[in-house]
C-alpha cells in the first residue's frame, strides 16, 4: 500500500521544495514522453516488487496440495546394497535321509545313561528306549548361504494409505490455503493500483497548477509592462511599477516551486513504478460515480479482497480444527516388498516378496492431540474475531468514503463558483482600469484572487477525484 507520506510528499511538496532550476531552463526543456493512466498500471503489474512477492507467496500455496496429496498417493522406493563381511558363512541342511545298519550301536547302551524320567524334557542325558545299531544317513545336502565375503542385493517397496482420516482435512486445507493466498495478491494488487492512481491523479493535478501559475505568471508581465509604460509617461507613480515587478518575482517563485512540486509527484511515481521519472502526465480520465446505494455498497465491501481473505483464514483455521480432531482416529495402509539378493538364505532363492496389511492407532501420546486441538481451537476463534474486524472495518470504510466524497462534491462545487465570480471580477477589474476608473492595485488584487480561486478550484477537484477513487476503493469495484 502507498504510504501516506509519500503521497503527501507527492501533493504538498509544493509548500517544502527549495530553489528548482531556473526558469528559463525549465522553459526550454524538451517535452518528455507522455505516461498514460493505463501504462503506468501495465508497468505496476510488471515491475511491482510487492506483486512479485505476493505471486510467489501464492505459487508456494499451490505447492501445499500437491504435498497433501503426496501422503495420500502410493508411496514407491527402491534401493541398492552393497556389502562387505569378514568371512563366507554356508550352512549344510541335510534334504533326504537313509537308514542304514552299522553292525554297532550308535549311541551310548542304556547301563551308560541315568533311567528314563518320564516327567523331565527330553534330552541327550534322558533319552526314551534302548541303544540300537540303525542310523539315518544324508543322501543329499543343501548349502544355504547364510553369508558372503562380498554380497549385494536390490529392494523395491510400494506403500499405499488405504484409511488415513488426518490427511482428508488436510487436503482440503491445502486448497484453502491457496485460496487464501490468491485473496491475499488480489488485495495487494488493488492496493498497488489505488496507489499508483493517487499519485496519478496527484501528478497530474500538480501539472494543471504548473498551467495556472504559467498563466498567472503572464498575466503579472503583461502588468509590469503596462506600469512601465504609464510610468513612462507620468501616468502611474513609480510605486506601480515597484509593485507589479514584486507581483512577477513572486509570481515566478510559485512558478518554480510549483514546477519541482510537480517533478517530486513524477518521482514519487517513478519510484512506485521503478522506473525513471523521464516521463510526463496527462489529465487523467475522470473517475466514475458511484452507481450503486449505501447498502449495496456494504455489501460489495463484504466481498473484499481482504475481507475474502479473512473469510478464507477462518475457513482454513476451522478446517486445522478438524485436523486435529482427526489424529485420534487409526490409520490402515498396506504395503509390498520386493526383495533380491546375491545369498539365497534359508529360502534358497535369491528373489522374494511380502505384502502387508498394517494398521497403527495412537492410544495416548502425552496430551500432544488435546493440546493441538486446544491451540486449533483459538486459532479458529481468532480468525472469527478477524473477520469480524475485517467486515467491520469494510463497512466503516464505505461510509467514511461516502462521507468524503459528499464533502469533496460540494468544496468543488463552491470552488468552481468562487472560480468563476473571480474571473469576472478579474475581466471586470481590468475593464474598469482601461476604461481609467480603477487604480492598478485594485486589478492586481483581482489578479491575486483569481489565481488563488483557480488553484483552489484544482486542489477542490483533486480531492474530489480522490475521494471517488477511495470509495471504489472501498467498496471493492476499484479494479483497473
Amino acid at each position: 500500500m502507498i504510504s501516506p507520506a509519500l503521497l503527501a510528499l507527492a501533493l504538498a511538496a509544493a509548500a517544502d521544495a527549495g530553489a528548482g532550476v531556473p526558469l528559463a531552463a525549465a522553459e526550454a526543456a524538451t517535452p518528455p514522453p507522455v505516461l498514460t493512466l493505463d501504462a503506468a498500471f501495465r508497468r505496476a503489474r510488471e515491475a511491482s516488487l510487492e506483486l512479485r512477492i505476493a505471486g510467489e507467496r501464492l505459487a508456494q500455496a499451490r505447492t501445499l496440495a500437491r504435498k497433501a496429496w503426496s501422503h495420500y498417493l502410493p508411496q514407491v522406493t527402491a534401493g541398492g546394497s552393497y556389502a562387505w563381511n569378514s568371512e563366507d558363512v554356508v550352512l549344510d541342511l541335510p534334504t533326504s535321509f537313509a537308514i542304514r545298519d552299522l553292525g554297532r550301536p550308535t549311541s551310548a547302551p542304556r547301563a551308560a545313561l541315568p533311567p528314563y524320567d518320564p516327567g523331565r524334557p527330553f534330552s541327550p542325558v534322558n533319552l526314551p528306549g534302548e541303544a540300537t545299531t540303525l542310523a539315518l544317513v544324508p543322501t543329499s545336502v543343501e548349502e544355504l548361504e547364510l553369508q558372503r565375503r562380498t554380497q549385494y542385493g536390490v529392494q523395491a517397496e510400494v506403500r499405499q494409505a488405504l484409511l488415513a482420516p488426518r490427511l482428508w482435512p488436510a487436503i482440503r486445507n491445502a486448497y484453502l490455503a491457496e485460496e487464501v493466498a490468491g485473496a491475499q495478491v488480489a488485495d495487494t494488487r488493488q492496493k498497488l493500483l489505488y496507489g499508483v492512481a493517487q499519485l496519478y491523479y496527484g501528478a497530474a493535478t500538480l501539472r494543471e497548477a504548473v498551467a495556472v501559475q504559467e498563466r498567472t505568471l503572464e498575466t503579472w508581465r503583461r502588468h509590469e509592462t503596462d506600469a512601465e509604460h504609464l510610468v513612462a509617461q507620468g501616468a502611474a507613480p513609480r510605486l506601480a511599477l515597484l509593485k507589479a515587478r514584486t507581483d512577477r518575482a513572486r509570481a515566478e517563485q510559485e512558478l518554480i516551486r510549483t514546477r519541482n512540486a510537480y517533478a517530486a509527484a513524477r518521482l514519487a511515481l517513478a519510484t512506485l513504478l521503478d522506473r525513471d521519472a523521464d516521463f510526463d502526465v496527462e489529465r487523467p480520465p475522470e473517475p466514475p460515480a458511484p452507481s450503486a446505494g449505501a447498502r449495496e455498497q456494504e455489501e460489495r465491501a463484504a466481498r473484499r479482497p481482504d475481507v475474502e481473505a479473512a473469510r478464507g483464514r477462518l475457513a482454513l483455521a476451522q478446517g486445522q480444527r478438524r485436523e486435529a480432531a482427526a489424529a485420534y482416529l487409526p490409520t490402515l495402509g498396506v504395503s509390498g516388498t520386493w526383495r533380491w539378493a546375491s545369498i539365497t538364505g534359508f529360502t534358497g532363492e535369491h528373489a522374494g516378496w511380502t505384502v502387508m496389511l498394517g494398521l497403527q492407532w495412537t492410544l495416548f501420546d502425552g496430551g500432544r492431540r488435546e493440546a493441538e486441538l486446544a491451540d486449533a481451537g483459538h486459532r479458529a476463534a481468532e480468525a472469527d474475531a478477524a473477520l469480524a474486524l475485517a467486515s467491520n472495518k469494510a463497512r466503516d470504510d464505505v461510509r467514511r468514503a461516502r462521507l468524503d466524497l459528499d464533502s469533496a462534491a460540494a468544496a468543488a462545487r463552491k470552488a468552481e463558483e468562487q472560480a468563476a465570480l473571480a474571473r469576472e471580477a478579474l475581466e471586470q477589474a481590468q475593464r474598469a482600469h482601461a476604461a481609467g476608473a480603477a487604480t492598478y492595485l485594485e486589478v492586481a488584487d483581482a489578479t491575486s484572487a483569481a489565481s488563488s480561486a483557480e488553484l483552489g478550484l484544482v486542489a477542490a477537484t483533486l480531492d474530489a477525484r480522490l475521494a471517488r477513487l477511495a470509495l471504489a476503493r472501498a467498496d471493492g469495484t476499484f479494479d483497473p
